[in-house]
Order: C-alpha cells, then structure tokens, then sequence
C-alpha cells in the first residue's frame, strides 16, 4: 500500500491503482516504506491536444485530474503503454487511448466525444503498400483526415484489431510467403520490416507458436 499526501489529503494507493498528481498540487511520498511504482509525465499542451481531438474543438482551459483512480481498464491502458516502449506507433496509440479513456472519464472539466463517422479505407491501403516501413501513427490520421483518437477508434471498430498488430499480420504474412521461397532469416526480417532477426524470430514465434526455422 503506497501513501501519499496530497493538498494535506492522505491518500492510500493499493496494487493495480493509478495516482495522478496535477500540475502545481503540492505532494509528498510517504518513503517510510519500500514500494514500487511508473511514473509518466505528459506536458499540459499534449493534454490539452489530446482533449481537443476528443470534442473537435480547440480547449484552453487547465485540465485537471481526479488523484485517485480505481478502474481496471485505466489500469489496463497504463500496463500496455509500458509494455509498448520499443514499439513508437503501439506506444502513441496506447498514449492516445490512456490519456482520452482519462479525460472522458476522470478529467475536472467535462470534455465531450464529438461522435466521427469517416472511411479508413485510405489508411489500409497506405498500411498495405507500406507495411514494411515504419509508419506512425500521425501519418495514418493524417490520410484518413481524423484525429489520432478518432482513427484509433474507427480503425479497431472496422478490422477489430491495432494499427500496430494489423501492421504486424501483414508483416508475417509476407514473411511466411519469404520463407518458402528458402530465403535468409536475415534478409526476411529486413525485407519485412523488423528492427532486426531477432525481433523477428521473437515475434513469428509469439504469433505461431514456433521458430521461422520450423517452417521452412
């Protein structure tokens, strides 16, 4: 159990919660135990940016935070940031969904969703001529003429999956595809787009439940 004191509030944040401590609120940690936690600090312009995108409008007022949140899929959001670090599109893509999920939710101010109907049909087919490139997330918005949260969202509602993890399926497929033909391991994960071997070895083996080695 992790205490901290916040505008002279005593707080107890058990496992599994999320702590918010808003710009210039006086804080202090109770350091009397030994405990572990991630922090992430997003400026207030990105906080605001992601508002704006929310309600397609611009917002200037200071947006603040409840200090306390119990609410697993915040919780579930913050876990898969942390796990998305090596990955730039998976990690802005759960920034975006984290940072939304707690504006709507949890933000001091009362920030509406400005419901978007639109096409994605623009950004699949640029994610299919160009899936073994590094592709951002800004880039993908930019095509469908959306906001990155609004693509997110109108993307997992269309192919029920990530921008990331759609990306990643393509990748393999075509590897598989590499992989018949009896071509280096090497030279498969570069032409797929991997970081490098390795990478790609971990990931074929994650998806298929064996070695590229195996398949060939």
């Amino acid at each position: 159990m992790h205490k901290i004191e916040v505008n002279n509030k005593i707080l107890e944040i058990p496992k599994g919660e999320i702590k918010i401590i808003n710009p210039y609120q006086m804080h202090r940690a109770d350091g009397s135990l030994a405990w572990e936690y991630i922090n992430f600090m997003p400026s207030i312009k990105t906080i605001n940016e992601y508002a704006s995108d929310l309600c397609e409008n611009l917002i200037n007022c200071d947006i603040t935070f409840k200090n306390q949140i119990k609410d697993a899929t915040a919780t579930r959001y913050f876990c898969a940031l942390y796990n998305s670090l090596e990955n730039e599109l998976e990690y802005e893509s759960n920034m975006v969904l984290l940072i939304s999920y707690l504006i709507k939710n949890y933000a001091s101010s009362t920030i509406k969703e400005q419901p978007k109907s639109s096409t994605i049909k623009e950004a699949i087919e640029y994610i299919h001529q160009n899936f073994n490139e590094n592709i951002s997330l800004e880039k993908l918005a930019k095509v469908s003429k959306l906001s990155k949260y609004h693509f997110l969202k109108c993307f997992k509602e269309k192919t029920g999956l990530t921008p990331h993890r759609y990306i990643i399926n393509l990748r393999l497929e075509f590897a598989v595809s590499l992989i018949k033909q009896n071509l280096p391991l090497s030279q498969i994960a570069y032409r797929c787009g991997f970081s490098d071997q390795s990478h790609f070895i971990k990931t074929f083996k994650k998806v298929y439940g064996l070695t590229p080695s195996l398949l060939s």
